[in-house]
């Protein structure tokens, strides 16, 4: 399936800013492939850990923008612009006067490509019904001097508010079709949850590494109506 989206490359600055804040400057791409062109007057809005609107800036003629962001709390970066849908990504502000976020890490989705999305998965609860999404590709993050991350054929994903509803994710089967008896990733590594209203929430995803063994991720999220929570990849740990 072909990624449409606006990538975010994102570095995290203090300079300028008081202590209890840092100031995120980035650029912002059509698509998350190496040589998308900018994306121009498109509107990027930080989010605090509530959820609740913190700064909003508009990029340039050359996709640059800057926002302030509470320092050292989780925060979520989300992009808009014409033919794209909000995309929606959680990380952490940060203490330390420079971070520098790895280019690539944030993207998008545009109108197409969510078709798609929905296409794939007709038949899916959730497909169709409003709301935001929430889908990605589960691989396993091994040590930092490896760049081999497989693909995890034995994982399940869900999506947990505040308060404790629960957004079921479904599966393809083998050969790439949706599959309404699936209960695991399967030989794609991927994942979608429809329907979901806008919100915080944590996104769960686990697999099983051996029998009878399971390891656990919980990643923060923040839903946005009509868009994309992508997750390319769905990070899960490598076994001890």
């Amino acid at each position: 399936m072909a990624s449409r989206g606006a990538r975010v490359a994102v570095v995290l600055l203090a300079m300028g800013c008081t202590q209890d804040e840092v100031r995120i400057r980035g650029k912002v791409t059509r698509s998350r492939e190496d040589k998308s062109p900018p994306l121009v007057d498109g509107l990027v809005t930080l989010r605090d850990a509530d959820g609740q609107v913190y700064a909003q800036a508009v990029t340039d003629s050359n996709g640059d923008f800057r926002v302030e962001a509470p320092a050292g709390e989780t925060v979520y970066l989300v992009t808009e612009g014409v033919g794209l849908v909000p995309a929606s990504f959680a990380g952490v502000s940060g203490l330390q006067p420079t971070l520098r976020v790895e280019r690539g890490t944030f993207y998008g989705f545009d109108e197409p490509e969510l078709s798609e999305w929905e296409l794939l998965f007709d038949g899916c609860p959730g497909v169709g019904e409003g709301g935001g999404i929430a889908v990605g590709e589960v691989r396993t993050l091994r040590a930092a001097d490896t760049e081999d991350h497989p693909l995890v054929t034995t994982a399940w994903a869900y999506l947990e508010s505040e308060e404790q509803v629960v957004y079921e994710a479904c599966y393809l089967d083998d050969a790439g079709q949706y599959d309404p008896e699936a209960e695991l990733t399967g030989d794609t590594g991927v994942f979608a949850i429809f329907g979901v209203p806008q919100g915080t929430y944590s996104l769960v995803v686990g697999y099983h590494p051996f029998q009878e063994y399971s390891i656990i991720g919980y990643t923060s999220a923040w839903v946005p109506d009509g868009g994309v929570v992508p997750q390319f990849p769905a990070w899960v740990e490598w076994p001890l």
